[in-house]
């Protein structure tokens, strides 16, 4: 997994630099790499989420239509 070091803030700075032309702080990269960071674990634990296991078809009170009152 990608590390935040000051390597890597200089480096997001360089490559915002040359796409957007704006010159950020090394403070802002910082901030920036932060939450890319975040957001990544955040997708990798949804798609680790184990789905709950399938339950077969459980009797209950309702599984069957009520009779009609005369």
């Amino acid at each position: 997994m990608a590390i935040l070091s000051k390597q890597s803030a200089i480096e997001l700075r360089r490559i915002i630099k040359e796409s957007t032309g704006r010159n950020i702080s090394l403070g802002e990269a910082y901030a920036i790499w932060h939450y890319l960071i975040k957001l990544l674990q955040l997708l990798w634990n949804v798609e680790r989420r184990q789905k709950p296991p399938l339950v077969p078809d459980q009797l209950s009170l309702f599984a069957k239509p009520r009779k009609k009152r005369r």
